[in-house]
């Protein structure tokens, strides 16, 4: 009998005073994106609509290395830090992270998670208040509760995937797990993975999906149903690696600028800090 293995990695009250509203509590740093509109071809060899076997073993495949993380920020004023409803922080923000091997790829949210939060705009209109980072959390796409984790944001571990600052990598020593990356130019057949979630549960849809990656054209407009409850996607592909073992390589990564329509970045040779997790 042959087994077919498929592994990954090699498989956000309106207070336009400035006054603290009553909800808060005294406790102990986006740019514009210049996209190439890119005509997507939308065949593969597998018609994955209505396979729902094939759909499930691509979640199978790829959902042990994505994360839900959880950003937490607190405001700043003459030295005092403020939160709101009893709690130390004032804001969060929910993005999607991908486990790398040799990092964690994570969303812009993670790293200015007030940039999306309405509160935060009429509260802070006057210009008063500073937002800090406070507590990262993060858990599994398949569940389970959320673990504090330590990003190490603002430091030289987590920089920036390309200029436009959509993506960001923090790099760890954990290089035996997650995705392995194509970074090569040229024509990508395999499979975007949408996740989705409500009322803290994830569920997926996988679409088969063509495209030609350039370093000329990283960044790839995209069209999602359901916008306002997508966490975040991956663009994998398969490879073949030997006789009966099947690699998913991980091509891009989805994310917003400004809470906008979603776009594909993707993770080409062009973006310098890719190396530092190969």
């Amino acid at each position: 009998m042959l087994f077919l293995l498929i592994s990954a990695g090699a498989y956000a009250q309106n207070h336009n005073d400035g006054q603290l509203p009553s909800w808060w509590n005294k406790v102990a740093s986006s740019e514009k994106v210049d996209t190439v509109s890119t005509e997507l071809d939308t065949t593969f060899p597998v018609v994955i609509s209505g396979d729902e076997d094939l759909e499930q073993l691509i979640v199978k495949a790829i959902s042990p290395t994505l994360r839900v993380v959880k950003q937490q920020y607190r405001l700043k004023k003459d030295g005092d830090f403020f939160g709101r409803n009893n709690k130390p922080h004032f804001g969060e923000s929910f993005s999607l992270g991908v486990k790398v091997s040799g990092g964690t790829i994570l969303q812009n949210e993670v790293l200015y998670p007030w940039v999306n939060d309405k509160d935060y705009k009429d509260v802070n209109e006057a210009g008063k208040y500073t937002p800090v980072l406070y507590d990262s959390y993060q858990k599994s796409v398949i569940g389970g509760d959320y673990e504090k984790v330590d990003f190490e944001l603002n430091t030289p571990y987590v920089k920036s995937v390309g200029k436009d600052s959509l993506l960001y990598i923090h790099s760890d020593v954990y290089s035996d797990f997650g995705l392995n990356m194509d970074t090569a130019s040229g024509e990508k057949s395999g499979y975007m993975l949408w996740v989705y979630e409500t009322d803290g549960k994830c569920d997926y849809t996988v679409e088969a999906l063509n495209l030609q990656a350039s370093v000329e054209s990283t960044v790839i407009p995209m069209k999602t149903s359901s916008p306002s409850k997508v966490l975040g996607g991956v663009y994998v592909i398969p490879v073949n690696e030997r006789p009966g073992t099947i690699s998913f390589y991980l091509v891009g990564v989805a994310s917003t600028c400004n809470n906008k329509d979603w776009s594909l970045k993707l993770l080409t040779k062009d973006d310098a800090n890719i190396n530092i997790i190969q």
